[in-house]
C-alpha cells in the first residue's frame, strides 16, 4: 500500500521526536534500571497495543487489528534499533550494547517508544480503514435572526465577514429552461445564454455562503429545477432524496398527529443537511457542520424568493391566458 505524501510526513516528524528526546535524557536512567528482555514485557507490550487499537480503532476488522499491533510493534522495534544507532555514533558505545539498550534496555527510551507507536501510525491505520481525521472547524458565532442589528441583512453580514460571491470560486451553472419552464423572454439578449430566473436566483444567493457545498430547488416529482455546486456532487443525484427525507419524517410524524415538516434541519459528523419545502418544490442545502445560523436565514430568504417569483409566473400566465381568451372573443 502507498502511503500519502501527508501521513508519511506526519509519521517522521513524530519518529524524529521519538528519536531526539532519548538522546537528550541519555545516558541518565531517571530512577529506572537497565531492563533485559523477557517473554512477560513482550506480552504486556502486544498487550498493551491490542487494547489501544481495540479502543481507537473500532472500524477494523479483526485481522487488520492485528496488523495493527503487529505494526506498532516493528514500528517500536525499528525506533529502538535506530536509536541504539545514533547511541553508538554519539557517544562511543559498541553497537551490540547500544542496540541492546535502544530495543529492551533502556527504560526511559523504550517506555517512551511503547506508549507512542500506536498513537504515531495512527493516521495511517485511519486511512486503510477509510476514517478521517476530525477537522477543527473554526467555530463561528451564532446569530440569530432576532439578534440581527437593525436595517441589516444577511447579505450585510456576509459582506463584513469576506463571504460575497466574487470572492468564491463559483463554477459556471448550466441551465435547462425546458425543465423549468423558461420563455423567450427570460434568454440572454444574445441568445446563448439565459438570465439568471428566480430558482437560479435563490440557489446562486445561497451559494455565496461560504460553508454551502450544494443547494437544489427540486419539483414534486423529485427533478431538480436549478442547482449550485462546489467540488464533485451531483446534484441530479441528491434531488430525489429532498423528497424522501420530507416523505419519511411525515410518516413519523403522522403518527403523533403533527403534520408534515415544513423544514428538516439535519446535523451530521461533519455535514449539516437542510430540506425546506412548499407546495409544489423543495430546497435542500448541503453545508459545512458548524455552519453559522445566518445560512438558516439565507435559506428562508431564498423560499420566499422562489415564492415571489412563482406568483409573479403565474400571474403573468394568467394574464395572458386572459388576453388571448379576450382576443378570441372579440373576434
Amino acid at each position: 500500500m502507498q502511503i500519502p505524501e501527508r501521513i508519511g510526513r506526519l509519521i517522521l516528524l513524530i519518529t524524529l521526536v521519538l528519536w531526539i528526546v532519548p538522546l537528550l535524557l541519555f545516558p541518565e536512567r531517571l530512577g529506572t534500571q537497565v531492563m533485559r528482555v523477557s517473554v512477560w514485557f513482550v506480552g504486556l507490550e502486544l498487550l498493551y497495543y491490542a487494547c489501544v487499537v481495540l479502543v481507537s480503532q473500532r472500524g477494523m476488522t479483526a485481522m487488520s487489528r492485528f496488523q495493527a499491533v503487529l505494526g506498532s510493534f516493528v514500528y517500536r522495534l525499528a525506533l529502538g534499533i535506530v536509536f541504539g544507532l545514533l547511541v553508538t555514533v554519539m557517544f562511543d558505545m559498541g553497537w551490540r550494547a547500544a542496540l541492546t539498550l535502544g530495543t529492551f534496555g533502556y527504560l526511559p527510551a523504550v517506555l517512551l517508544h511503547i506508549a507512542a507507536a500506536p498513537f504515531a501510525l495512527r493516521p495511517l491505520f485511519n486511512e486503510v480503514t477509510g476514517q478521517k481525521e476530525p477537522r477543527r472547524a473554526q467555530v463561528r458565532p451564532s446569530l440569530q435572526r432576532e439578534n440581527l442589528p437593525a436595517g441589516m441583512t444577511s447579505i450585510a453580514i456576509s459582506k463584513e465577514r469576506g463571504i460575497t460571491s466574487e470572492s468564491l470560486p463559483i463554477p459556471p451553472l448550466e441551465y435547462d429552461n425546458r425543465r423549468h419552464g423558461g420563455s423567450a423572454s427570460e434568454q440572454h439578449p444574445s441568445g446563448n445564454q439565459p438570465e439568471l430566473n428566480g430558482f437560479d436566483r435563490a440557489t446562486r444567493y445561497i451559494g455565496e455562503h461560504g460553508s454551502v457545498f450544494m443547494a437544489v430547488v427540486v419539483d414534486y416529482e423529485g427533478l431538480p429545477l436549478s442547482s449550485f455546486k462546489r467540488g464533485t456532487l451531483n446534484p441530479d443525484d441528491w434531488a430525489p432524496l429532498s423528497l424522501l427525507f420530507l416523505d419519511a419524517n411525515r410518516r413519523v410524524l403522522d403518527r403523533t398527529r403533527l403534520g408534515a415538516p415544513d423544514r428538516l434541519d439535519l446535523t451530521l459528523k461533519d455535514k449539516r443537511l437542510m430540506v425546506a419545502r412548499d407546495q409544489q418544490y423543495s430546497l435542500l442545502v448541503l453545508a459545512e457542520r458548524l455552519s453559522d445560523d445566518t445560512l438558516s436565514i439565507r435559506v428562508s430568504q431564498a423560499m420566499e424568493m422562489i415564492r415571489r417569483y412563482m406568483t409573479e409566473r403565474f400571474a403573468a400566465k394568467q394574464d395572458i391566458n386572459a388576453e388571448k381568451i379576450h382576443v378570441s372573443s372579440a373576434e
